[in-house]
């Protein structure tokens, strides 16, 4: 992507860029999905990291990242289980050591004790990023454990990981001698940075915790990634009580002003998603549409719209080769792939539709299906077949999630058997191959809950096209040049009968030489490569939020 090349040689030249330099940017995030498969995050906030943190690479972006590194894969087999993790050596992470050899460890208070921290360098085509782990022989065996598992259901170990992310990222930092200039937070999850950002105000200037809180506050921004309540950790106060003391007294503040900065309008309830807000000076939405949604939810907390992008370097599988045949090519290593992992054999000519993502209610990924008769009558369509392939998994104490996808799995092995498949062990490998190999990408989400969707994203670069809502990024192309709209209010309904009356004929006369679907295909991969890299997106927070701050 070469459109927005001048700016950022501009930019490298500017005194501001210099600052950075000495100061750079802190891309707090939980999650990162990385090179190499690194299994560290769950879905698409930490594709988006990944991607993020590689584009800054690529444009010499002063920018360091903090996140955390959990022994277990975010996963789930036939008995909900998650994989464990190779050892940090074998993937590809350096040890963080002093200059004599030893283990660089750092301490943060949580409930009644002390938990040591130890971090890990991860930069091979990415910014510089260090992930904290509690793995170390100074805790006891269940704080070792604490880094376990990225989301987990139990509610004190997802806090303490999150006090762990803000509070430990914010003085390994310290430790490293970073003084960034921004602290930009990736969804709230590390919101708790605000606290230990002020505390080292407060001791550099001598200074309130109130007065440092408003000033650090000036160079802290946050990007929100979700509308949807069951994303935004909430918990008890007393709980915040227990698990804060300790932390309030060694920094001499009272628990209950720390508390209050992220209580919610009950007053009852701590929302990290409020402390972001409050210790945030710059607030992002991830599109136009998740920005208008935003502002009706949170509407004394203006959002700017940053639509996301992605990195074509990572997920374009067409390069300059010539679309429809190199789409093929892809579509073969897909088949290839289907045929080995689920015995099932479908045809290079068949129409292959895709959908991939975390499996939740509000994505609807059984829109398709909901009308089985139905379904079948378009999965069957004589000498003109459609096959459907699904992959994700929902969060672990998503029960409605987990019942779409055992669902999914029963359809795929006894009514709907050859008609579709679900793929296990999702990863970024496999997310390429199905965003380059199938011919259409299905996106069902309720219209306005899905903040950005960025796999659609890649399947366009890739001459896939979108059948989808009107939500989140897609409202901000031509739908009609690029794929085809679904009705949000009657999604099953519309599912059919767009498959039937327009998907379906379109595809299965690609062969003509004037087909309106091969001049579909090169329309969208031409519109992401023009407007939605992640080039335009750093360069959007550069201008919309790091050069304002600065």
């Amino acid at each position: 992507m070469e459109k927005f090349q001048s700016w950022f040689d501009e930019f490298r030249s500017s005194s501001s860029y210099q600052k950075l330099l000495k100061n750079p940017v802190a891309y707090f995030c939980m999650e990162y999905a990385l090179p190499d498969d690194l299994p560290i995050y769950a879905g698409g906030l930490g594709v988006l990291a990944g991607d993020y943190v590689m584009g800054a690479a690529k444009e010499k972006m002063p920018m360091v990242g903090i996140g955390m590194f959990y022994s277990k894969k975010f996963a789930m087999d036939d008995n909900g289980d998650e994989y464990n993790a190779s050892s940090p050596y074998l993937l590809g992470l350096e040890p963080l050591e002093d200059k004599s050899g030893k283990r660089i460890k750092i301490s943060v208070p949580i409930g009644n004790k002390t938990i040591f921290v130890q971090a890990w360098k991860y930069d091979k085509g990415t910014v510089p990023i260090y992930l904290l782990d509690t793995n170390t022989e100074e805790n006891e065996i269940a704080d070792q454990l604490i880094t376990d598992l990225l989301y987990v259901s139990d509610q004190i170990i997802r806090l303490k990981q999150e006090i762990l992310l803000g509070v430990g990222g914010v003085r390994l930092l310290s430790v490293l001698g970073i003084k960034p200039s921004i602290y930009h937070m990736n969804e709230g999850h590390s919101a708790f940075l605000c606290y230990e950002a002020t505390h080292e105000i407060m001791k550099s200037e001598e200074i309130s915790f109130d007065d440092a809180f408003k000033k650090i506050k000036q160079k802290i921004a946050y990007t929100n990634h979700t509308i949807v309540a069951g994303a935004h950790d909430s918990f008890d106060k007393s709980m915040m009580n227990i698990q804060l003391e300790l932390y309030a007294k060694e920094v001499g503040v009272p628990v209950d002003k720390l508390i209050e900065k992220g209580l919610d309008e009950t007053g009852q309830n701590f929302s990290t998603t409020q402390l972001a807000f409050e210790g945030s000076n710059k607030i992002n939405a991830v599109s136009k549409l998740h920005a208008e949604v935003a502002k009706k939810i949170w509407p004394n907390n203006p959002m700017e719209a940053i639509t996301n992008g992605v990195c074509q370097d990572r997920w374009d599988k067409i390069g300059k080769e010539e679309l429809v045949a190199k789409h093929q090519e892809n579509k073969a290593e897909l088949l290839d792939l289907i045929r080995r992992e689920t015995n099932t054999d479908w045809d290079q000519g068949d129409l292959v539709v895709g959908w991939a993502r975390r499996i939740a209610g509000y994505k609807r990924p059984l829109a398709f299906l909901e009308n089985l008769e139905r379904a079948k009558l378009i999965l069957n369509y004589p000498k003109r077949p459609v096959r459907l392939v699904f992959a994700g998994y929902p969060h672990y104490n998503d029960g409605e999630g987990r019942s779409f996808l055992y669902r999914l799995r029963y359809l795929a092995n006894n009514d709907l058997k050859g008609n579709i498949v679900y793929l296990d062990k999702y990863s970024t490998e496999l997310s390429r191959l199905m965003v380059a190999g199938c011919d259409v990408w299905l996106n069902t989400p309720v219209v306005g809950m899905e903040a950005c969707g960025t796999s659609g994203m890649k399947a366009a670069l890739n001459g896939t096209l979108a059948c989808s809502t009107n939500d989140g990024w897609i409202q901000e192309v031509e739908l009609s040049k690029v794929g085809f709209e679904l009705n949000s209010d009657t999604i099953s309904k519309s599912v059919t009968d767009v498959f039937g009356g327009q998907i379906v004929p379109m595809f299965y006369d690609m062969n003509n030489a004037n087909s309106p679907w091969k001049q579909k295909m090169a329309e969208s991969r031409q519109g992401i490569i023009d407007n939605f890299g992640v080039d335009r997106m750093l360069k959007d927070y550069i201008e919309k939020i790091y050069l304002p701050m600065l």
